[in-house]
């Protein structure tokens, strides 16, 4: 949570929580679930019902984020929140801190990922390392064990669901499949409570308390804590006083009913969590333990569908809101020189098919999804029609075979090829993917070795290129 007043005053985390009823139009949360998203996707319109602020688009397709005070971009407000935590920690350590281990949901897209880093580079922090949150939450509850254990990492936060099924073997984190869901999250039962509070108000008082922000917030409050209270008693008390001109929200919510709303997350939850289990060429018996993350794998009903899915109680060996901080630190002391903690290896995977458009408006993977990185790949492909000068390379990632079905990322033409009959001149397509899941593309006529290449960033935008950018 951000909070942006007057003459550039900031405040962010905890103590801005009261503002988003007092204040709702200075006052930005959740942004994580619209950065890097492109402003015309149905995430960004299904946030924007539910946010206090006002959100708009970028010259470049993304988004902005109106605040009354000013209007940043999503990079914008989460540079405040990572240039508050770097201040926090230069006061706890008494010197100036300049690089981080940063975590991010392993679902994150390779915009989101972009955009964190430049996040990072706007709040004066060199990034390290991009950590999935799982793998960091898996790095905590292996330290300085030996243990050689198949697990799976459940992790249900607030805005965003990971899955990521791992071997953990002599110090070496190898992850077999990551899947997940960038828009389900603890958010998203709040919203359930808010909705089933509002309609029963409205078939009352003829009045629908969310087309207000302030009254909407107010609800969402309510709903919050009764959710968190519901993980601890059978029933609870929704009271919202003199909410609309003196009449008050007045209702009793038990579990079974919490259950039935947000059921379908569940279920989704835990197909998600069964086929990362597949993709990992596994079963669910094969499943050592279950590691939960997130302040929402508290509720119960998540905890009987586990046990109920792997045969298992998931383990309470960590903290779930704490866990990712936890893993993210061991991992950045094992890259410190003098450190005494051992380095562990990472083999990540990327979570998406990587590839480009091709004839018939298909899309052709080049590294497919679940491969370990950093990696590489080529393919070569050859020209569609005779005496062709130029190709266009469109990148996507994503998993329907249709090309536009799929996420764009970025696109470049290739000009000056040898002209030919058509299917002669050949062009070979290489993708680099970096630990952090950052993408390079580049692409070469082997019989000249006239190359052009991309290193993708947000909505298209290119740098470093050689040959002409559309």
């Amino acid at each position: 949570i951000v909070w942006i007043g007057d003459q550039g005053v900031v405040k962010v985390g905890q103590q801005c929580k009261a503002l988003l009823v007092t204040d709702p139009t200075r006052t930005a949360f959740a942004v994580k679930r619209i950065l890097g998203r492109h402003f015309s996707s149905q995430e960004v319109n299904d946030a924007h019902a539910r946010v206090g602020y006002n959100i708009q688009e970028d010259e470049d397709g993304g988004c902005l984020v109106e605040l009354r005070s000013e209007t940043l971009t999503p990079v914008e407000v989460s540079a405040h929140v990572l240039r508050t935590a770097k201040e926090m920690a230069e006061n706890a350590l008494g010197g100036p801190v300049q690089e981080a281990v940063i975590t991010v949901p392993a679902y994150f897209n390779h915009a989101q990922r972009s955009a964190t880093l430049e996040a990072a580079k706007h709040a004066g922090l060199h990034c390290e390392r991009l950590l999935n949150e799982p793998t960091a939450a898996a790095l905590a509850y292996g330290f300085r064990k030996e243990i050689d254990r198949t697990l799976l990492v459940f992790d249900l936060g607030g805005g965003t669901f990971d899955v990521s099924v791992l071997k953990l073997a002599k110090g070496v984190y190898e992850i077999l499949s990551t899947l997940g869901d960038s828009y389900l999250g603890g958010e998203d039962f709040d919203h359930r409570i808010v909705d089933w509070v509002a309609e029963r108000f409205e078939q009352s008082h003829g009045v629908d308390l969310r087309q207000d922000r302030i009254k909407l917030h107010r609800l969402k409050e309510a709903a919050e804590k009764a959710k968190c209270e519901l993980s601890f008693t059978e029933t609870v008390s929704i009271q919202i006083p003199h909410i609309h001109e003196g009449q008050s929200v007045d209702e009793r919510l038990d579990r079974d009913t919490l259950i039935a709303l947000v059921q379908d997350y569940i279920d989704r939850a835990l197909e998600v969590s069964l086929n990362a289990v597949r993709d990992a060429g596994l079963d669910s018996g094969d499943i050592d333990e279950v590691i939960l993350v997130g302040g929402q794998t508290r509720m119960p009903a998540i905890r009987e569908a586990i046990t109920t899915a792997f045969g298992q109680e998931p383990s309470r060996s960590v903290h779930p809101e704490e866990v990712v901080a936890m893993g993210a630190a061991v991992h950045a002391a094992s890259l410190m020189a003098e450190s005494d903690v051992p380095p562990a290896v990472l083999i990540d995977v990327t979570p998406f098919d990587l590839g480009i458009d091709v004839a018939s408006g298909m899309f052709q993977p080049i590294i497919a999804r679940n491969s370990a990185i950093p990696t590489a790949a080529s393919r070569i492909f050859a020209t569609a029609k005779a005496n062709q000068a130029s190709v266009q390379i469109t990148v996507r990632q994503g998993s329907s075979r249709m090309a536009s079905d799929n996420e764009f990322l970025g696109e470049f033409i290739m000009s000056g090829l040898t002209p030919a009959p058509r299917m002669e001149t050949k062009v070979e397509v290489n993708f680099q993917i970096d630990t952090n899941g950052m993408l390079r593309v580049s692409a070469v006529e082997p019989a000249t070795g006239k190359q052009a290449e991309i290193t993708v960033r947000n909505f298209g935008e290119v740098a470093g290129s050689k040959g002409s950018v559309s």
